[in-house]
């Protein structure tokens, strides 16, 4: 995977979350587990335009037109945080999507802060990438 794809969705998606590669090619939201690990991250926009009884706060849910995913080799992408991140640090996924310092050996990293950090809630640009942590040597 080199830049950005597109996907349908096998779940509900929200923008600028971490998602993961289902075996039947669809993509749902990471839970931060071994069951789902990261592959990319979705668009930062909703489905539908931002007009009252239109916009239901997804990027994509099962049967609607596939969604703009973010990999190696984009040069930024949007992504939700879930707890505080520093400029610099590597980041992972946890419940819901979102991301949180990737600090362990064999944590699965998805993302890179760019040039800002942030608190849980906040919403960064990051630099997506796809390593093993402990593939640093750390």
């Amino acid at each position: 995977m080199f830049g950005s794809f597109s996907k349908l969705c096998g779940g509900n998606v929200r923008p600028a979350r971490i998602i993961s590669l289902q075996t039947d090619g669809t993509v749902i939201e990471c839970d931060g587990t071994v069951a789902t690990p990261p592959w990319g991250i979705s668009q930062p926009s909703v489905r539908r335009m931002a007009l009252a009884g239109w916009d239901d706060g997804f990027a994509g849910i099962v049967g609607s037109p596939p969604i703009n995913v973010f990999g190696p080799g984009d040069d930024e992408a949007k992504l939700v945080l879930g707890g505080t991140v520093n400029p610099g640090q590597y980041i992972k996924a946890a419940a819901g999507g979102v991301g949180v310092a990737a600090t362990t050996a064999g944590d699965m990293v998805i993302a890179q802060a760019h040039r800002e950090g942030g608190n849980s809630g906040d919403v960064i640009e990051v630099k997506p990438m796809r390593f093993d942590i402990g593939a640093l040597g750390e």
